[in-house]
C-alpha cells in the first residue's frame, strides 16, 4: 500500500520515493481482474526500487487510468478494479439497492428490516412460484362422452 495506508492509486504514491514510484502500476495486473493482486504489496513495493534502482523512472503521463472497484464490486482485496484508456469517460457508479436486497435470501432480508425497525415487512416464508395454469386438452373420446 501507499505510505499513508491506502490502496496504491498515482494520486496517493509519492513518485520520488522509489517503493512508490510504480507500486500503483503493479496492481490489477492484465489477466488478474476479480483476484487478489499477484504478490503481497509489500513486495510489490521491492519490485518498485527494482525498477528504480534499474534506472526507471516516472516520466510521462500516462495513457491509461486506473479504477477502483465499484460499489456492488467485492472488496478490493479480491477485486482490484481495472484499468482504462486514460479518456475513457468513468462509468456512473450507481448501486441498485432494491436489486441488492432483492437478491439477499429471506432471512437475511427479515434481519435487515429488523435492523432499520421495518418489522413485519417481509413475510416469514418466501410467496410460493407462480405457475401457468394449464388446462389439460380434451381428446376426441373424452369429448364424445360429454
Amino acid at each position: 500500500m501507499s505510505s499513508d495506508g491506502q490502496f496504491p492509486t498515482r494520486d496517493n504514491c509519492d513518485l520520488t520515493d522509489p517503493e512508490e514510484a510504480f507500486l500503483w502500476m503493479l496492481v490489477g495486473l492484465p489477466g488478474l481482474k476479480g483476484a487478489p493482486p499477484l504478490l503481497p504489496i509489500q513486495h510489490l513495493r521491492q519490485v518498485s526500487r527494482r525498477l528504480w534502482d534499474c534506472g526507471a523512472r516516472p516520466v510521462k503521463d500516462p495513457v491509461i487510468k486506473y479504477r477502483p472497484p465499484r460499489a456492488g464490486d467485492p472488496h478490493w482485496l479480491v477485486s482490484p478494479g481495472t484499468w482504462a484508456d486514460i479518456d475513457e469517460p468513468d462509468p456512473e457508479d450507481v448501486f441498485d439497492v432494491r436489486e441488492f436486497v432483492a437478491s439477499l435470501p429471506l432471512r437475511q432480508r427479515q434481519q435487515l428490516a429488523a435492523a432499520l425497525g421495518l418489522t413485519g415487512t417481509v413475510p416469514d416464508e418466501e410467496p410460493a412460484p407462480m405457475l401457468p395454469v394449464t388446462i389439460r386438452p380434451a381428446n376426441d373420446s373424452q369429448a364424445q362422452r360429454h
